[in-house]
């Protein structure tokens, strides 16, 4: 049991092709890296997270990462909790309706010389 991922929450109901498609996120384009030239817009259709074992993991076998797709069908993958704290915000309190979030990188307060992702409504 090398590695497993499981989504453990969604924000709709999911055939099963997408739930098999989006426990593979290898094909997920990673936010840490399409934020490194600039922010990224994205429409999101559906998010969700992802309990993830990993027996290779460096630090922790156990953790969560996170998938936004866009409306275009493009899928984002973080692993920041800090990103979909904000993100989960602004999606609960839109409802339902569509919405875009711009997803940048912000330089950290406590760590000189370090960022950390983050995302607003636009």
């Amino acid at each position: 049991m090398a590695y497993t991922s499981e989504i453990v929450k969604c924000n709709k109901e999911l055939t099963k092709k997408e739930r098999v498609m989006y426990k593979n996120a290898s094909d997920a384009i990673r936010l840490d890296a399409a934020t490194e030239k600039g922010s990224v817009v994205i429409t999101p259709t559906i998010w969700m997270e992802l309990s993830v074992h990993n027996d290779k993991s460096k630090n922790n076998p156990d953790y969560s990462q996170y998938i936004i797709v866009d409306k275009d069908g493009t899928a984002y993958l973080t692993g920041s909790e800090n990103l979909m704290a904000n993100f989960y915000s602004i999606a609960e309190e839109m409802e339902g309706e569509e919405f875009e979030v711009e997803v940048y990188r912000k330089p950290s307060k406590n760590y000189s010389g370090k960022e950390f992702l983050t995302c607003k409504l636009i």
